[in-house]
């Protein structure tokens, strides 16, 4: 009995010390982090840019709400300019107040594009003359150092199509600063200068989203126009209830309408590209390391303040 204690007591001192010599002692796990150490790399950036449209830019979009308010009035108004002078052209300027409102009951059966038409590219214009998101590659170094190239740019209208800035004629839009990132993730980008061809990128934005978005398959407001309009069915109602001229002549002069429409709304935004829109910014952002491997992998809530209020964020591009 006595060995057979002696015994369990020895293989009792022999298992705790075999258990205190194999299990590690604990310690205090380092929490992971998701701030980033390190700023460096390349970066793909989207800033959502809103400006207040020029007072030219504000004069067009008030033309195109008034077209689209009383499209018959305007239809009938833009024709009789174009019709050569004379009696006919005389009588129907005096007619275009009674024939107006009765043209506006007609015109869900003859042109069911025109009114909800006109109002796309009514506001289609007022929204890329007031937003517009620039798609951006910054190239930032571990000093912080950095290069801002602004190449595309895109439009929350219609198909949203991204637009080159070089195949608008417009180049790269190019600027430098030192950046810094705090022991929170802060990220301060200091104030700098960039210069945007405005008219350009608004007439881009005519063509390459409103247009599409008011007719599908128009390349410009011209196509867009002819689209909506079924001139020989007009003519052939303005005609008779006028009661002077012949249907051909008011197809001609229908026709020939929408084409200077087109023209006129397209001189005015070639005229806004007169001087490029200068924008003083400095912006402020969180960067975040994702993977925990003090990299800095994303741009998140950046706000861009100074000249406009806009927002940017940003990924790391391989």
């Amino acid at each position: 009995m006595r060995i057979h204690r002696v015994a369990s007591l020895l293989l009792s001192i022999s298992f705790l010390a075999c258990s205190s010599a194999d299990e590690p002692v604990p310690v205090d796990a380092a929490p992971l982090t998701t701030v980033p150490g390190d700023p460096s790399g390349t970066f793909a950036v989207l800033t959502a840019l809103d400006v207040s449209p020029p007072p030219d830019a504000e004069r067009v979009i008030a033309a195109l709400d008034r077209a689209a308010s009383d499209p018959a009035r305007f239809l009938l108004e833009r024709m009789v300019a174009v019709l050569p002078d004379g009696t006919t052209k005389t009588v129907a300027q005096v007619a275009i107040p009674f024939v107006a409102p009765w043209l506006d009951t007609k015109l869900d059966v003859l042109a069911p594009k025109l009114v909800p038409g006109l109002r796309t590219i009514a506001t289609g214009f007022a929204r890329v003359a007031s937003h517009v998101e620039l798609i951006e590659r910054w190239s930032i170094e571990p000093t912080g150092h950095a290069i801002r190239a602004i190449g595309d740019a895109r439009f929350d209208v219609g198909p949203a199509p991204v637009v080159a800035l070089g195949a608008i004629g417009v180049p790269d839009v190019t600027a430098t600063f030192r950046m810094s990132l705090d022991e929170t993730g802060l990220i301060a980008v200091p104030s700098h200068a960039i210069a945007l061809r405005y008219g350009a990128l608004v007439r881009a934005g005519l063509e390459l989203a409103v247009a599409p978005a008011a007719s599908p398959g128009a390349h410009d407001v011209a196509q867009a126009l002819a689209a909506l309009v079924d001139c020989t069915a007009l003519s052939v109602l303005v005609a008779d209830k006028i009661g002077i001229g012949s249907p051909a002549i008011y197809r001609s002069a229908c026709i020939a309408a929408m084409t200077a429409v087109a023209a006129e709304l397209d001189e005015r935004v070639r005229a806004l590209d007169a001087s490029a829109m200068q924008l003083e910014l400095a912006g402020a952002a969180t960067g975040v390391d994702v993977d925990h491997d003090n990299d800095m992998d994303t741009i998140r809530n950046g706000r861009w303040l100074g000249t406009v209020t806009a927002t940017f964020a940003g990924q790391r591009q391989p």
